[in-house]
């Protein structure tokens, strides 16, 4: 078979080449794998560097027809590294290093450099995977230079890729599972939001969710793909929980939870490293925060949080709060903003293209838009109003993302809107031109129970490629579970597709949040939700089968693996 050129080898250190040639490490020949359809498995550890472990994201997938890359992601930029190219698993133990390189004989050395943001570019990319690759098989694991890790080098996890014709799988089938916590306890709102994140070090998603009053619930992975409850934490904070997310703030390679409440904080919950939490800061932000979103706003490597009011108790009006981020994970108030009573969503992106992020606000009540321009110092221009309605029976946005979605370089926005009188939805796709304008609206239509009738119920946007043809497909949370609809490439959208239906995870409204992750190692999005104002509570698992390939059980090995000489 062809393979894809070498770059230049310069980066890859000289230290790093002679220990893998005391290993005995020679090219070698392509081969066919046994079976023909395609394929990704992900197997083996990858050991931690600065922030984190470094990993392998896919681009496209590995069908006879349909574009494929792989990136290398590790929060460390400039900094080089290597990608492996194997034809089969040949484990090699690396002592200098604490990891094992199961591409050990590799056909080929991809040198990489990571940008800015800790990305390499494309590696091993393919505009169309040819025919002549049908059957073959690859193993693929990379390294970046870290001067935190062992031996100065991070190692990501391995893959095994086989390419092949397209099985004409559906993206999400059905719920391949519903997670149930024991509860003794009665909750009346299920869950309000969900996270995944690898909370105990083990390198599998683990799930997390909160409900407004009765703690965090975590759900640890385990490798044969079942999954074990801990108990819940209270946080014994002063209002209902609303909003999650996890990040390691302190760098000590655990995940942390950042968390709001309608008591008017912020708060932050030490990672144990065991999937257990212990309080730890909070920060008064405003009277009822909300949604927040994660971003470095003024550029100096640490985590910041634009956080946004949702006041619709009191006549007031609601508020954005960016707090930027101070070692040891303290937040200090940078900025703030008046905005509408009822704001529902806030993102962050370069919407004017002078590589500052700006953030984007929803708001229900009133019925607008709002785009706020980053100074790139965690302060920020006045809310500029980008549209509005002015009927109770026009579009009301309640959640929103943005992305790329006609491959013009320009950050497009895309917007779920509630419709009244009845709860049905429609979602507005505007395309933007580089300045923070956009255009004029293209409306889809999601089905007659999209939003759910009561306020407390949310209404969830991503956008992101679940069918390998990298173009952004939009995932919205509804009352019909989940819907897809799958990107042209143009700025349009196919017809949304179902997956599930409202009784299938429960007796509630649907799924109140959503949180995409890889959680079965294949390189493909797969999808997390939970489920709004459901008793029990429960999370809804959507395994992305497009590869037909649901990996279970041991991780594929061959050999026993080659022990390396250290000096």
């Amino acid at each position: 078979m062809s393979m894809p050129t070498q770059r230049d080898r310069s980066v890859f250190p000289r230290a790093c080449r002679a220990a893998l040639v005391i290993a005995g490490i020679v090219l070698g020949e392509a081969k066919a794998a046994q079976a023909s359809g395609p394929d990704v498995v992900s197997f083996g550890q990858a050991t931690p560097g600065t922030r984190g472990f470094p990993w392998l994201s896919m681009e496209g997938a590995p069908i006879l027809g349909r574009p494929f890359a792989l990136r290398l992601r590790h929060r460390l930029a400039g900094a080089g590294g290597v990608l492996f190219v194997a034809d089969e698993i040949e484990p090699l133990v690396l002592p200098a290093f604490g990891a094992v390189l199961h591409a050990g004989r590799p056909l080929s050395l991809v040198d990489l450099v990571l940008d800015e943001a800790g990305c390499s570019g494309s590696l091993l990319a393919m505009s169309a995977v040819p025919p002549s690759l049908g059957g073959m098989q690859l193993v693929v694991q990379a390294l970046v230079l870290d001067p935190a890790a062992a031996g100065g080098v991070a190692f990501t996890r391995a893959a095994r890729l086989r390419f092949g014709a397209d099985p004409g799988a559906a993206v999400f089938p059905a719920v391949q599972e519903s997670v149930e916590p024991n509860l003794s306890f009665s909750i009346q709102n299920g869950l309000w939001d969900v996270a995944v994140g690898d909370l105990n070090g083990d390198q599998l998603p683990d799930l997390v969710g909160i409900t407004p009053g009765s703690g965090i619930f975590v759900f640890l992975s385990r490798e044969d793909g079942t999954r074990v409850e801990l108990p819940a934490f209270d946080p014994l904070v002063g209002g209902s929980l609303k909003s999650i997310e996890l990040f390691d703030l302190d760098g000590d390679l655990h995940l942390d939870a950042l968390v709001t409440d309608h008591g008017g904080s912020l708060n932050v919950f030490r990672g144990v490293g065991d999937g257990t939490f212990t309080t730890w800061r909070t920060f008064p932000v405003s009277p009822r925060p909300g949604r927040f979103v994660l971003a470095d706003f003024d550029v100096d490597g640490r985590c910041d949080v634009a956080v946004i009011d949702v006041d619709f108790v009191t006549p007031q009006a609601g508020q954005l709060n960016v707090l930027r981020g101070q070692p040891d994970a303290v937040f200090t108030p940078t900025w703030t903003a008046a905005l509408g009573r009822f704001t529902r969503w806030v993102e962050a992106g370069d919407v004017d293209g002078d590589g500052l992020l700006d953030l984007v606000t929803a708001e229900e009540f009133p019925q607008v838009v709002r785009l706020v321009r980053g100074r790139g110092d965690g302060t920020f221009e006045a809310p500029e109003e980008v549209f509005s309605y002015t009927s109770v029976f026009d579009p009301s946005p309640v959640a929103l993302d943005l992305g790329d979605l006609d491959g013009d370089g320009h950050l497009d926005l895309v917007t779920a809107n509630k419709i009244r009188p009845f709860p049905s939805g429609v979602l507005e796709v505007r395309l933007g031109d580089g300045t923070g304008a956009f255009g004029a609206p293209t409306r889809i239509p999601t089905g007659d129970e999209t939003v759910p009738s009561s306020y407390q119920s949310e209404f969830e946007i991503h956008l992101v490629d679940v069918d390998g043809d990298l173009e952004l497909d939009a995932l919205v949370a509804s009352r019909r579970v989940l819907e897809v609809l799958l990107g042209r490439g143009d700025g349009t959208f196919d017809p949304p597709v179902s997956f599930g239906d409202p009784g299938s995870v429960g007796s509630g409204q649907g799924l109140a949040s959503i949180a995409v992750c890889d959680l079965n190692g294949d390189l493909l999005p797969d999808v997390v939700g939970g489920e709004a104002k459901s008793f029990p509570v429960r999370f809804a698992v959507f395994e992305n089968t497009l590869l037909e390939a649901t990996v279970r059980g041991p991780s594929p090995t061959s050999g026993s693996g080659t022990a390396v000489a250290e000096d």
